[in-house]
């Protein structure tokens, strides 16, 4: 069976308390927990050139993510992490870097199908309160 971690924040945000992201740390973690893959999730934003360093820099699967304010609720998008899915995701998620200004903002329903139409290519998970948000999409 793979261990897979889908949350990891390196970038502390507006959303988050305050901490210092070490590379260090990051491969402690995956060796010392047999990880086989990790998504790098940061709260509504995507750092393509921290993404880089910390998939050079580790021995396993590293998945470009983004963890979104979405409705009242969060939602993990993770894409595919080839060169140019990479880059187009980042497009994308700086949009919604823009529109996530406070903590209590977030997107709206629309506002993300219209950022990401092509959902489907992506894995994500939704963390709600009520389910009725994740039979929408």
């Amino acid at each position: 069976m793979k261990k897979i971690d889908f949350h990891i924040h390196t970038i502390p945000t507006i959303s988050d308390s305050v901490f210092n992201f070490e590379l260090d740390k990051i491969k402690e973690y995956v060796d010392r927990l047999n990880i086989d893959a990790i998504a790098i999730t940061n709260h509504n934003l995507f750092d393509q050139n921290q993404f880089n360093l910390i998939k050079e820099s580790l021995s396993i699967t590293v998945f470009p993510g983004i963890e979104i304010n979405l409705d009242g609720g969060h939602l993990l998008l993770i894409a595919e992490n080839d060169e140019f899915e990479v880059s187009n995701f980042e497009e994308k998620c700086k949009l919604v870097n823009a529109k996530i200004i406070t903590n209590t903002d977030s997107l709206s329903l629309e506002e993300f199908k219209t950022i990401f139409p092509e959902i489907n290519i992506f894995l994500f998970r939704i963390m709600t309160k009520t389910q009725k948000l994740s039979n929408q999409l």
